[in-house]
């Protein structure tokens, strides 16, 4: 069963994958929690700063929704190819079976 094998250390790189963007999400969450209260300490807001601080929090908030999409990516694949590994692990018992028999 050499391709389980393949299927095994492919799920692994994908959980990998996925640990890893979801240590980048929380960073980013972290960064945009601090811009936040960085706004909520402002006690005058001029021109120039406020678009600055929109400008950063954008910057925040597309690199965030990137990591989200490659995540839903991921967890596609992830939920796709655990699903063939298990037909196909299904398939082969089944060809054990019958040559039992």
């Amino acid at each position: 069963m050499g391709y389980m094998n393949a299927v095994d250390a492919a799920k692994k790189e994908l959980n990998k994958q996925h640990d890893r963007l979801n240590k980048e999400q929380s960073r980013i969450d972290l960064e945009l929690s601090d811009a936040y209260h960085d706004l909520e300490r402002m006690e005058k807001i001029r021109p120039i700063a406020a678009y600055r601080h929109t400008k950063r929090l954008k910057t925040i908030l597309d690199r965030r929704r990137v990591i989200k999409e490659e995540i839903r990516h991921l967890d596609a694949m992830r939920k796709s190819l655990k699903h063939h590994a298990e037909k196909a692990k299904e398939a082969h018992d089944q060809r054990l079976n019958i040559k039992k028999a």
